[in-house]
């Protein structure tokens, strides 16, 4: 575990995150009901953090987001996105030490899609390529946990909410770890 000392001198950190959905909440109407089209999403990402000051600090991340969709009604459909995050993240006490922290910021995806999808029913027409520009908002609620001498856990719970027709609000588990530099 790290010093005080030693804490002043962590003023950035570099890491990884996993990002699983437990639920995909879509708007009602646009002929779907809510999570018919998107079922789940698992993402990951690279991570950059950096202090701003004792207790706050900035997350950058580039990520990777598969998109999981109702396969009765949309056989053989699937997208991806590119993400880009920037939270803010203020802990509870020093992020060397075990100390919960909350996260808020913003979300851009760009999505492709791989297959065509064609929907008569709805007038839902999607060709294969760049797709969506996805703009989200992002709440989390996490724990850092020290493992070792500059290397934390970081677990935690998140929220988007897009600004969509057919994906608004996921709530999603995420885990990762952090190495803190000097």
């Amino acid at each position: 575990m790290t010093t005080s000392l030693q804490a002043a001198k962590n003023k950035y950190g570099f890491g990884g995150s996993i990002d699983k959905s437990l639920a995909v909440i879509g708007l009602e109407g646009y002929g779907r009901t809510s999570g018919d089209l998107i079922e789940s999403t698992f993402s990951f990402f690279g991570n950059g953090v950096f202090k701003v000051n004792r207790k706050s600090y900035i997350n950058f991340g580039i990520g990777y987001t598969s998109f999981s969709y109702n396969t009765n009604d949309y056989p053989g459909f699937s997208s991806n996105s590119f993400d880009l995050k920037l939270l803010g993240l203020t802990y509870f006490d020093k992020p060397d030490d075990f100390t919960p922290y909350i996260g808020y910021g913003g979300f851009i995806s760009f999505i492709t899609n791989d297959n065509p999808l064609i929907d008569n029913e709805d007038e839902y027409f999607v060709q294969p390529g760049l797709e969506e520009f996805l703009i989200a908002l992002d709440g989390k609620f996490g724990f850092n946990i020290p493992l070792k001498e500059n290397l934390n856990a970081d677990v935690g719970i998140e929220l988007k909410f897009y600004l969509s027709e057919y994906i608004n609000f996921v709530p999603s588990l995420n885990a990762g770890v952090v190495y803190w530099l000097d």
